[in-house]
């Protein structure tokens, strides 16, 4: 893609932006900052100068770092999840748990629920692709009706 002058109105002002991004993608961001400003700026004035700049800039960035500790929250929670889930297929089918996979379990897992399974349904296969398939046949009734 090439490069466009894209205008962009914050705090009232206009200002030429030369960029290679969507004019939708900026005006978005622009419409953000200018909601940070306003977010600043006492009710009843227009925001101006730099102390509502950097004001609006420390916002976002808070708002930033927040979402981005809570992100890493989460894929810390799903890693330890999966590693769980992972030591609970290779022990379902015999095999010798991974050491990367057992030795990294750092995370408590007890606020997630696991199911259990039946020992009539315990999968025989060997791999987890055919363990994954013969579960999704059997959810869609395709192999073996339960009733």
């Amino acid at each position: 893609m090439g490069e466009a002058v894209v205008q962009l109105k914050i705090a009232g002002q206009t200002y030429r932006v030369v960029t290679s991004a969507s004019s939708e993608d900026l005006g978005r961001l622009a419409e953000r900052v200018d909601d940070a400003l306003r977010a600043v700026t006492p009710q009843g004035r227009q925001p101006a100068g730099e102390q509502a700049l950097v004001l609006a800039a420390i916002t976002l960035a808070n708002e930033l770092e927040e979402e981005r500790s809570a992100r890493l929250a989460l894929e810390a929670r799903y890693e330890s999840k999966l590693r769980e889930l992972l030591l609970q297929v290779e022990a379902a089918l015999g095999v010798e748990p991974r050491s990367d996979v057992a030795a990294t379990q750092d995370f408590p897992t007890q606020e997630f629920p696991t199911q259990e399974f039946p020992a009539e349904e315990l999968p025989t296969t060997t791999t987890l692709q055919e363990v994954y398939a013969s579960r999704r046949l059997r959810e869609r009734g395709a192999v073996g009706s339960q009733g």
